[in-house]
């Protein structure tokens, strides 16, 4: 199975006949995506951790912004090579995954490489 089959069975939960095509999984991600969501994490960010640092984006542009911190004993994370991905639970159950690619590694990279989809 390819990364984009392996994406559509990951995020369907196995759900797809793999009858979609890449572009209508993509569709399907910013439909989700659009959707208001609204609940509370299960260990929320401290304002007094929040602090100014330089992002950078994939094509060199630098900004400064707010960065959330928050330090856990038991956080679900998984490192890979040149990405990190982060989960966040929310009180209703819900989760949230984050896939953060390392400094120099773009997103588009990460998502074309058949052994990142599924990985964590």
């Amino acid at each position: 199975m390819n990364a984009n089959g392996r994406f559509r069975s990951i995020s369907t939960t196995g759900r797809s006949s793999g009858a979609a095509d890449w572009a209508s999984a993509v569709t399907a991600v910013k439909v989700a995506a659009s959707q208001p969501f609204s609940s509370i994490l299960t260990d929320e960010f401290w304002e007094k951790e929040t602090k100014k640092d330089t992002f950078t984006a994939a094509d060199g542009a630098q900004q400064t912004v707010d960065f959330m911190h928050l330090t856990q004993d038991r956080a679900d994370y998984c490192r890979g090579e040149n990405f990190t991905v982060a989960q966040l639970s929310f009180r209703g159950g819900q989760t949230m995954r984050f896939l953060l690619p390392d400094e120099g590694t773009t997103l588009e990279r990460l998502l074309a490489d058949d052994t990142v989809v599924g990985i964590c």
